[in-house]
């Protein structure tokens, strides 16, 4: 998908006297920001108009979970974990002509990335139940001290996989 709009791209400012050193470059960064930009968008489209639609239709439906579910938090994690893997799945193709270590490193912090969008998503889903079980006045202490277990071990796994990212090495070894 991105070769033809790279080729485009780079004949484009040679067109215009960039000279040869710098076209690679200058390409590669063209096509991240035009990826940055769909990605923005994407995440503006999905937390707005299109939280504001399934809010409005949630409001209308009998049951009470889904005006739980539906908040803008939940809504936002959901957009973020959509941007990140749109970029992990993006990004490494509008680097074509990057250094193999430099494309690692891309990788590697995308990676990150959507680990920690996951993780944002698990904490805002523990926050959601317990916020449903609190406004439906079910004992909470139980609750709240669950609910910090969780958050806690969903941090916890996450920075083992993101050490294990970040170390090149199997989860297994750094356990």
């Amino acid at each position: 998908m991105f070769p033809k709009y790279y080729l485009a791209i780079a004949s484009f400012f040679q067109q215009y006297g960039m000279p040869d050193s710098m076209i690679g470059i200058s390409t590669t960064v063209t096509l991240w920001l035009a990826v940055a930009l769909i990605a923005g968008i994407t995440y503006w489209v999905f937390t707005r108009p299109v939280t504001w639609l399934i809010q409005k239709a949630a409001d209308k439906t009998p049951t009470k979970w889904d005006d739980y579910v539906l908040t803008d938090p939940m809504m936002r994690s959901v957009g973020l974990m959509i941007v990140a893997f749109m970029l992990l799945k993006m990004i490494p193709g509008a680097s074509l002509y990057m250094s193999v270590s430099s494309a690692a490193t891309v990788i590697k912090i995308l990676k990150i990335l959507s680990v920690g969008s996951i993780l944002w998503f698990v904490i805002c889903c523990v926050n959601v139940l317990y916020n449903a079980c609190e406004k439906q006045n079910i004992e909470a202490h139980g609750l709240l001290v669950l609910r910090n277990f969780i958050k806690a071990a969903a941090a916890a796994v996450a920075g083992i996989v993101m050490l294990s990212i970040l170390l090149d090495r199997d989860i297994a070894y750094i356990i």
